[in-house]
């Protein structure tokens, strides 16, 4: 008697992930987090992805390992447009992170979509409206309490137009209510940080905090760089953001020359996505070398003698501050930086509350001595013990998981691949 044919495996519940940017290569915060989450979420879920891009055309995903997306499909949204959205929508009172996203083309892509899966999940509240419009059952991935880090934004000489901080200011009032309502017509929310989950819970129904997760960042392994012996302090972040622009020019134009008065030999390393007219404004200032998007970060970080995150408005977790310990480059931060970050001034980094204090510190750092060496080591241990993706990750995954396994759905698969 022939032996019985082995059973066929179970078929993955199928996940939509809706996402405001195209989450490849994962450069940037919020690009990087969605893509490391999509990755472990692919372990139970066969995922298609639609995307808005604001860009014509976007870079390849990798084939096979690397790649968690079953399908991928992308509506390009250009920029006027979204400008455009965002002007209509001033009279009112949406928030204009939601109206700046908005898409009648990808509106009926995700029609179109939604009956042949189990589950949608929206990247950031600006997607939040796609998601709820499915009928499914919906999770989103806040990642930040976003009217936390508008909230009082301000920028110095160098950083953004005026307009735009008094924009994010108005916005923080509109996205503190949107955000308060949106969390009730969602089976769950996802945060990077307590700092964030506190925040959302001080507009929400008390009765509903439960469905917030707090899942914060991991970093991938990184290699140990070589300390010194240059005299080079690092800055990494994507530039178009207005808290890493107001940083940047608060440690160019107040820090810098009180540190290069006592170390004429220190420079400043800009390392992330930054636009033409922006570095050639910063290469004049003078010890300011702006390296921009770069393909190696370990490479870009060694034989620097610090990193440095000067942020004063935002929300969530700074992964630069990953980044700089992980490498095991010693680092400074502000307050707000160190907010959600399980680190300890003076054990893990130093923290620096006024200019004097930044100078002071990035000046100890510069000088490398054996305290600041073993402060670098030990923040190396600690972002190696606590902030890995996997562990992470799973917090998510286990919520989605049961989300689905508390539904019964059946949809038959017909999954293709669209640019």
């Amino acid at each position: 008697m022939p032996s019985p044919a082995p059973p066929l495996p179970a078929a993955k519940p199928r996940l939509l992930l809706i996402t405001p940017r195209f989450p490849y290569p994962p450069i940037g915060g919020d690009k990087l987090r969605i893509y490391h989450l999509a990755c472990a979420l692919a372990e139970s879920f066969d995922i298609t992805l639609a995307s808005l891009s604001e860009a014509a055309q976007v870079p390849e995903l990798p084939h096979g390992e690397g790649n968690p997306f079953k399908a991928v499909y992308r509506v390009h949204l250009p920029r006027w447009r979204s400008w455009l959205n965002t002007a209509l929508a001033l009279p009112g009172n949406d928030a204009l992170q939601v109206a700046y996203y908005r898409s009648a083309a990808f509106a009926r892509l995700i029609d179109r979509l939604a009956p042949d899966h189990d589950l949608v999940m929206a990247h950031l509240i600006r997607t939040a409206p796609y998601a709820l419009s499915t009928g499914l059952p919906a999770m989103l991935e806040m990642t930040d309490a976003i009217s936390m880090g508008m909230a009082g934004t301000r920028c110095q000489p160098g950083g953004s137009p005026q307009w735009r901080s008094a924009l994010y200011r108005h916005e923080s009032t509109r996205a503190a209510r949107y955000e308060g309502n949106i969390v009730a017509r969602f089976e769950a929310v996802s945060l990077v940080s307590e700092v964030d989950r506190q925040q959302l819970l001080k507009h929400i129904d008390p009765a509903l905090a439960a469905r917030l997760l707090v899942v914060p960042n991991g970093v991938p392994h990184a290699p140990q760089v070589t300390l010194g012996p240059s005299k080079d302090i690092v800055f990494i972040g994507n530039m178009a953001t207005l808290p890493n622009r107001d940083a940047l020019a608060y440690y160019v134009n107040e820090v810098m020359p009180r540190v290069r008065r006592e170390e004429p030999k220190a420079r400043l390393r800009v390392i992330g996505p930054i636009g033409a007219r922006h570095a050639k404004e910063l290469r004049r200032h003078p010890g300011v070398d702006v390296l921009g998007q770069v393909p190696d970060l370990a490479r870009a970080l060694d034989g620097a003698a610090v990193g440095v995150c000067p942020v004063r408005r935002g929300a969530g977790m700074q992964n630069k501050l990953l980044d700089y310990m992980a490498h095991g480059l010693p680092a400074i931060t502000s307050p707000v930086g160190l907010e959600g970050l399980r680190a300890s001034p003076e054990m893990h980094l130093l923290l620096a509350t006024n200019t004097e204090q930044w100078a002071g510190c990035t000046l100890d750092c510069l000088a490398l001595a054996p305290s600041i060496r073993a402060m670098a080591e030990r923040g190396r241990s600690m972002v190696r013990q606590q902030y890995d993706w996997d562990t992470h990750s799973q917090i998510l995954r286990r919520r989605c998981e049961k989300i689905v396994n508390s539904e019964s759905h059946s949809h038959p698969i017909n999954v293709k691949l669209e640019s």
